[in-house]
């Protein structure tokens, strides 16, 4: 079972700060590593926010390839103040990220953060690339499509929310929506859910933005929620704040679901 995470893009829109937003997006990163989320899925929503698109491919990158990705620019001011991600694939001994020092004759030489830069036979890379390297019998090779689960998640963009929920609608699909006006989640709900996604593929958890809901934003784009999602769910009914922000919503609610659903790595 896989999680993705449909948001829209003005999910950070409440920080007037770019050092606070700057660990907010860490701490998002994280979260969706933490829980093994295969991906990120931003629609548009409100104003672009490009130091947030900024900040989330920063943080995906693992540190030790930072310095080359990376040059120095306003949107990355502050992101030694942030947490560190350490994802598994920052010390996997079989699956890594790599940056592509040299490629020539057929044979590219790349930096995945050990001693020495590793050499992949047969085959020329775009140098001052990033790719994704797993080890084999002692030596290393470009990742596979299917392997793509060893590295963390995808951010994807969106134009149209509307379009993008109908290509997902399907029987290998749930899409699961959360607002305060849901349902109420109870363990019931979760022992159905547990039932129910031994005969799905992937769960889609919709959320909406910090000042606005799912309902309201629907209502805006003329639609009606419970026409494209399969559950709407309201995951913190007792909540002892009067708002709670879309991160810590996409946090708690993977923790909750984390417990009865199987991963796959």
């Amino acid at each position: 079972m896989n999680f993705f995470i449909i948001a829209p893009t003005n999910i950070f829109s409440d920080i007037p700060s770019l050092r606070e937003k700057t660990v907010r997006v860490a701490n998002l990163v994280r979260t969706l590593l933490i829980f093994r989320a295969r991906g990120l899925i931003l629609f548009k929503y409100g104003k672009d926010d490009e130091e947030l698109y900024r900040l989330i491919e920063f943080f995906k990158v693992p540190s030790y390839l930072r310095k080359f990705v990376f040059k120095k620019e306003k949107a990355l001011k502050y992101v030694g103040v942030a947490p560190p991600i350490r994802a598994f694939y920052e010390d996997s001994d079989f699956a890594r990220y790599g940056f592509v020092v040299k490629s020539e004759n057929g044979v590219s030489y790349v930096n995945i953060g050990l001693k020495d830069l590793v050499k992949i036979n047969s085959i020329e890379l775009k140098e001052k690339s990033l790719v994704k390297v797993v080890r084999e019998k002692e030596k290393w090779r470009i990742a596979k499509k299917e392997e793509d689960s060893l590295f963390g998640f995808e951010l994807i963009f969106i134009e149209d929310l509307i379009n993008y929920l109908n290509k997902i609608k399907n029987k290998e699909n749930i899409i699961f929506a959360t607002s305060r006006y849901g349902k109420e989640f109870s363990l019931e709900d979760l022992k159905s859910l547990n039932n129910l996604v031994r005969t799905k593929k992937n769960i889609y958890l919709l959320f909406g933005s910090p000042k606005e809901g799912l309902y309201e934003i629907f209502k805006k784009l003329n639609k009606n929620l419970e026409e494209y999602a399969d559950f709407v769910y309201n995951m913190f009914p007792n909540q002892g704040v009067k708002t709670i922000r879309t991160d810590e919503a996409i946090f708690g609610s993977l923790a909750i679901l984390n417990l009865l659903i199987p991963k796959s790595i």
